[in-house]
């Protein structure tokens, strides 16, 4: 990942203000149970090269990325090695991206 910022602190900023701020983490708490599901069936697209699988997790991801504010990752997140390649290395990199992303929105 670049060391520019992640996300999108006016859009997050945004949503803060309408959904007001208990909203705001419900949004997050969300975003991240889904986070770990899509993860989830990224490794699990790995280990067993199932390529529709991988597409269905990186569209959903990048999808759910781009929503909040995530752009960058959500690039990243499509930019993954498809199956047969293994994606580990990159997985848990944009896995750690996604994890200090989301504790910076949680201070917008």
């Amino acid at each position: 990942m670049t060391g520019a910022d992640p996300i999108d602190r006016a859009r997050l900023a945004g949503l803060a203000k309408v959904m007001g701020p208990s909203g705001y983490q419900a949004l997050l708490d969300s975003a991240d149970t889904a986070i770990a599901d899509l993860m989830g069936r990224l490794a699990t697209a790995d280990q067993t090269q199932d390529t529709k699988l991988f597409r269905d997790a990186v569209h959903g991801l990048a999808g759910l990325l781009a929503n909040i504010g995530m752009e960058g990752l959500a690039k990243a997140a499509r930019s993954l090695p498809r199956p047969p390649e293994t994606a580990a290395d990159a997985r848990a990199a944009l896995g750690q991206a996604i994890t200090d992303a989301m504790s910076a929105a949680r201070l917008v």
